[in-house]
C-alpha cells in the first residue's frame, strides 16, 4: 500500500481513535516543543517518548497516555503492527502524520517515526516501601540528562527502591532523561525533595548514607551494605553538596588505578548501586 492507502487503512479501522496531524496541528506543536525540551506552560507534567520501544513500557506500566503520533512509512514488520495497534487502544487519541511532521517533532537526526505525550506519573517519599533491606538513590545536583536518565535505569536493573532528586537542575521530564532511563522511570519512584527534608526522612526511617566522594579513604566495596541504605550521587562537576557533611555520613570512593581521576557520574553510580544490591542479596 502507498502512503494514503495505509492513511485510510487506520482511519476505517480506529474512526473514533484515529486522525490525520499536519505541521502546523496544535498537538504536533506541542509534541515538538516537549521533544525540543521548552518550557510549555500549562504542559509541565507531560513528557514525550520517541521511539517503538516506548510502546510496551508504557501500556505495561499502566502511564497515561493522551496523544500517540504515528508515521505508517516506519511500521516494518507484523511485530511492528501488533504493538502499535495495542498502544492505539491505550492512547486516548492517537494521530497519522507524516515523514515531514515527524522531522518537525524529532529532536534528532534521523527520526523514528513514533511518538507518545504522557503524563508524568508524581512521587512523593511515602511510595517507597520500607523493608528490612532498602537502596535509595539521592540524585544531588546532577546537570546531565543522560546522566540521570542512566543512573535511573539502572537503578531499575539492581532493584533499587526509589530515587529522590536534591537540588533538581534537570526537569524530570526532559526528553533525553527519559529515553536514557529506557523506561526505568516509569518503574521506579523518582521524584524531587528539598534536601534538608530528604535528611530528615533518611534519618527517620533508619537509612544509612553514603556519600560518593573522591577524598573519601574507605573503598565502596567494603562497607556493610545490609538494612537500609542511601547512595548519595554528587553534581558532575562539583560533587555532593555540602550539607550532607553535616550529618552521619560514611563517604566511599571507587580506586583509580589510571591516569583519571574519577568515573563518570552514571558509571560510578551504577558500580555501588550493584555492590550494594549483591550484598544484600547475599550474592557477594
Amino acid at each position: 500500500m502507498d502512503y494514503e492507502a495505509k492513511v485510510q487503512y487506520y482511519i476505517k479501522k480506529y474512526p473514533d481513535k484515529i486522525s490525520v496531524a499536519g505541521v502546523s496541528h496544535n498537538d504536533v506543536k506541542l509534541a515538538s516543543s516537549l521533544n525540543s525540551n521548552k518550557k510549555v506552560a500549562g504542559f509541565e507534567n507531560l513528557f514525550i517518548t520517541e521511539g517503538l520501544w516506548a510502546f510496551e513500557k508504557l501500556i505495561y506500566f499502566g502511564i497515561k497516555t493522551k496523544y500517540m503520533f504515528f508515521c505508517p512509512e516506519f511500521i516494518k514488520t507484523t511485530e511492528d503492527e501488533a504493538v502499535l495497534e495495542k498502544m492505539i487502544r491505550h492512547a486516548e487519541k492517537t494521530y497519522v502524520v507524516s515523514i515531514k511532521a515527524c522531522k518537525k517533532i524529532s529532536e534528532r537526526e534521523g527520526t523514528e517515526g513514533f511518538f507518545c505525550i504522557c503524563k508524568f506519573r508524581s512521587y512523593i517519599a511515602d511510595d517507597i516501601s520500607l523493608d528490612n533491606n532498602n537502596i535509595v538513590v539521592i540524585l544531588d545536583g546532577l546537570e546531565q540528562p543522560g546522566n540521570i536518565g542512566s543512573i535511573i535505569r539502572s537503578a531499575d536493573a539492581a532493584g533499587a527502591d526509589g530515587i529522590i532528586v536534591c537540588n533538581r537542575r534537570v526537569r524530570l521530564t526532559h526528553s533525553r532523561l527519559i529515553r536514557a532511563s529506557l523506561g526505568g522511570i516509569f518503574s521506579v519512584p523518582t521524584f524531587e525533595m528539598d534536601i534538608n527534608d530528604a535528611i530528615q526522612w533518611l534519618k527517620k526511617n533508619k537509612f544509612k548514607i553514603f556519600l560518593t566522594d573522591l577524598n573519601a579513604s574507605a573503598a565502596f566495596y567494603e562497607p556493610d551494605y545490609n538494612g537500609r541504605i542511601a547512595i548519595v550521587a554528587g553534581n558532575e562537576y562539583s560533587g555532593v553538596s555540602k550539607t550532607w557533611y553535616e550529618h552521619d555520613c560514611t563517604s566511599i570512593i571507587i580506586p583509580m588505578f589510571g591516569s583519571c581521576e574519577s568515573l563518570n557520574v552514571g558509571f560510578a553510580t551504577t558500580m555501588t548501586l550493584y555492590q550494594a544490591s549483591l550484598k544484600q542479596k547475599g550474592m557477594i
